[in-house]
């Protein structure tokens, strides 16, 4: 589904709309249209035909009867600015405006794949694997290693290639379990699911691993709770120590893991 962010220019804009409502209400028409943003039926036509631009002021208008957010007002008011504004300075400005609203929905959109991607445990594993020396980019070899079907190695592959999370200097991806889970772009759903899916793993392994090839501890302690927040900080700087002392080395990482 487009959104206004996806336009260039203000009118194709306008044409959308008048699109939508039109197969929402077949016997809404441009005069209608023109009605409801209050220009002359006259001038919406010479507006879509580009025979005719807009003021910056008629712009805010015209977001305003739309319905439009603040954020979209403004991207909408840009790009008639960065048309029809009279000053060179007051165009490159609203260029300059709308070029930093996409690149910063562009990375808000793809932190938000990421996030949704990252929230099933293979692909955090992959990143991982291809750290070993014996690492092969091969779907099958990596549907043994970790225990998951062919099928889904190779659309996790694919999908980490699209991402740009592997390329073709895959051994240099940096990105790590930790590095991505702390992330922003992790919202509570992929969290909740990532997790999920570990507990059921670690409750599986349980269950079919003899006792000699797991090791298991845990413990309990009566916590005031004045010092939870100590202690959270305590395991957090732990959990920092370790992933900084793996990030420092690949030893072990591999055939001999």
């Amino acid at each position: 589904m487009f959104t206004i962010y996806d336009h260039d220019d203000y009118r194709s804009i306008l044409k959308q709309e008048l699109a939508k409502r039109t197969k929402h209400n077949t016997s809404y028409s441009q005069g209608a249209f023109a009605r409801d943003i209050q220009v002359t039926p006259g001038r919406l036509s010479e507006i879509l035909n580009e025979k005719q631009g807009i003021s910056v002021r008629v712009a805010e208008q015209i977001a305003l009867r739309l319905g439009y957010t603040p954020s979209e007002k403004q991207f909408f008011v840009d790009l008639v600015a960065s048309i029809h504004e009279r000053s060179r300075v007051a165009r490159e400005a609203a260029q300059q405006r709308l070029t930093k609203c996409k690149e910063q929905r562009e990375v808000t959109s793809l932190a938000k794949e990421v996030g949704q991607v990252m929230s099933f445990w293979h692909y955090l594993c992959i990143l991982e694997l291809i750290k070993a020396d014996d690492f092969k980019l091969n779907t099958k070899w990596i549907a043994q290693s970790l225990g998951i079907s062919e099928l889904d190695a190779g659309a996790a592959i694919n999908r980490l290639f699209q991402l740009e999370l592997l390329g073709d200097q895959y051994r240099n991806s940096c990105l790590t379990a930790r590095h991505t889970l702390s992330g922003s772009e992790l919202n509570e759903y992929s969290k909740s699911n990532f997790c999920s899916q570990l507990l059921a793993k670690g409750t599986l392994s349980m269950g079919i691993e003899t006792i000699g090839w797991r090791e298991v501890e845990s413990w309990m302690a009566n916590v005031p709770a004045s010092k939870i927040n100590y202690f959270r900080q305590k395991v957090s700087e732990l959990v920092e120590d370790i992933f900084s002392e793996l990030s420092h080395q690949r030893d072990g990482i591999g055939s001999n893991s």
